[in-house]
């Protein structure tokens, strides 16, 4: 009973900065790697608080400065934790071990540079720390240096030959990580340390697509002017284009279809950057998209093309502008003398031809079909010429199928008798 009272009170003096006190009870004897419920020991206690007399004296008394609590905590940890810079040198001095993890998998190397402790991350990795220790999200200082933009911290751990391509469980990098905050400086000091630009996230994400999701429009043109893929897709088929038109972000539309882009593009739901750009009102960027061949036919899963998403969103201006596409789009169509010619022969005018391909387009599941018809100026002819002799429809779309490689010949015969 003796004993146990005074195990409590040397945790409680250590504490309490009462460094008579717990001489006097080291003096007795005492066991100075006790530890309470929550498995702290005195040497924790006393570098919790910055008791730093009191750390010295437990030290001499043999206290085990590696000791861990319940959360993996050490002395060490416990000194980072309010900056009790004394304390930690004590600590160092006395060869605490660097790389000891918490719970969490933090070493102190990861605490000082998430908090932004400039000091203690130069003097641990002066004293050998690993700086690649990845903790249990697999995340390591220099990710979570990024996280909190602390650029400081960052130079110090490149300096130190940091792994700038190392992946949190998630794919996060560094770089991933800087593109989605924006800071360009530290973009720039992790490519030239040798940053991948385009690796991705378990989800598919780069640097660029966050970038361009995010509207950081300098870290784009950083990102594109050091070779950025312009037109890798996530999981879902979405590019940075896709996502800065989403987002209403003209400047980086404008980056992007300067490098390259492609335009129309369809992420996993069939949404182009127009539809998308028609959906949300924004003008500017459904400009931009038509002026570079955004393609004004597709539709996406719910059979929507540009001009009906804006229609039923109730954006005039978005809808003229569509229709002048369309307009155009028919008119290049039917100015082509080759056009001109089988109409003539077939004598079809454009009206007729264009609500006989609607009635075709609605037999299929591609949504494409009309657009690869009308591309094809001999199987375009070919259907003409089947429907002036009386070819049954069906007829017609099976030989279209097998035209555009929707069905092959043995199915055809399958289904011809």
């Amino acid at each position: 009973m003796v004993k146990e009272e005074l195990n409590k009170l040397l945790l409680f003096y250590s504490l309490n900065g009462e460094l008579k006190i717990v001489q006097e009870l080291i003096n007795t004897g005492i066991n100075v790697n006790i530890q309470d419920n929550d498995g702290n020991t005195p040497l924790m206690c006393a570098s919790h608080q910055g008791n730093i007399n009191i750390v010295k004296e437990l030290i001499k008394a043999g206290a085990d400065i590696n000791a861990q609590n319940n959360t993996g905590l050490t002395a060490l940890s416990c000194s980072l934790a309010n900056r009790h810079i004394e304390i930690f040198n004590e600590l160092l001095q006395s060869n605490a071990n660097l790389n000891l993890q918490d719970n969490q998998g933090f070493t102190p190397l990861i605490i000082a540079a998430q908090r932004g402790h400039l000091e203690e991350t130069q003097k641990l990795i002066k004293a050998g720390a690993n700086i690649d220790i990845q903790n249990f999200e697999g995340a390591t200082a220099l990710i979570l240096s990024c996280y909190s933009g602390n650029f400081d911290i960052i130079k110090e751990l490149l300096k130190a030959g940091a792994n700038v391509n190392l992946q949190s469980f998630i794919g996060s990098t560094a770089l991933l990580i800087a593109a989605y905050k924006g800071d360009l400086k530290i973009i720039q000091d992790l490519i030239e340390a040798g940053a991948d630009i385009n690796m991705t996230q378990d989800d598919g994400f780069t640097a660029l697509m966050v970038s361009s999701d995010r509207g950081h429009i300098e870290v784009v043109k950083e990102l594109i002017k050091a070779g950025a893929k312009i037109n890798i897709k996530n999981s879902l088929n979405n590019t940075a284009l896709i996502f800065a038109s989403d987002r209403g972000y003209l400047e980086i539309v404008k980056e992007l279809i300067k490098a390259g882009a492609k335009v129309n593009d369809k992420n996993i739901i069939n949404n182009t950057s127009l539809i998308l750009a028609s959906y949300n009102g924004d003008l500017d960027i459904v400009k931009k998209l038509l002026m570079n061949n955004a393609d004004i036919n597709v539709k996406n899963e719910q059979g929507f093309t540009a001009l009906k998403v804006a229609s039923e969103q109730g954006y005039p201006e978005i809808i003229q502008e569509l229709k002048k596409a369309v307009n155009i789009d028919k008119d290049n169509f039917y100015s082509n003398k080759k056009i001109i010619s089988i109409l003539k022969k077939y004598n079809f005018n454009q009206e007729e031809l264009e609500d006989y391909l609607d009635l075709l387009g609605s037999c299929f599941r591609d949504d494409d079909v009309i657009n690869k018809i009308k591309s094809d100026i001999t199987l375009l002819e070919h259907i003409l010429e089947l429907k002036t002799t009386n070819t049954p429809d069906l007829e017609i779309i099976l030989i279209i199928k097998v035209k555009l490689n929707l069905i092959n010949e043995n199915e055809l015969y399958k289904l011809s008798i």
